[in-house]
């Protein structure tokens, strides 16, 4: 599901010449990287859900999982805290 252009924000991030001096790089790969990593941090932060934001960001839920793994971001809605009182 895409939103409508209306309904959408540009975001202009400028970097400076070095930091693609050893990696080529690609405008919409780009963005597609950091729209990725952005919504991966929603979900860290308890901003949004987890099957919100792969919705979002247009990727499949299994593959935004697997990229939640990959930097420790749990799929679980608990505090910490409540873990342990539950367990403990």
């Amino acid at each position: 599901m895409s939103t409508s252009p209306s309904r959408q924000h540009r975001v202009e991030v400028e970097f400076p010449a070095e930091a693609f001096a050893h990696h080529p790089w690609e405008p919409r790969e780009l963005a597609r990287q950091l729209r990725t990593l952005w919504y991966l941090e929603q979900v860290r932060q308890r901003r949004l859900g987890f099957a919100k934001d792969a919705e979002l960001a247009e990727i499949p839920l299994a593959h935004f999982l697997e990229l939640m793994g990959q930097r420790q971001i749990t799929p679980f809605d608990f505090d910490p805290h409540e873990i342990e009182q539950e367990i403990g």
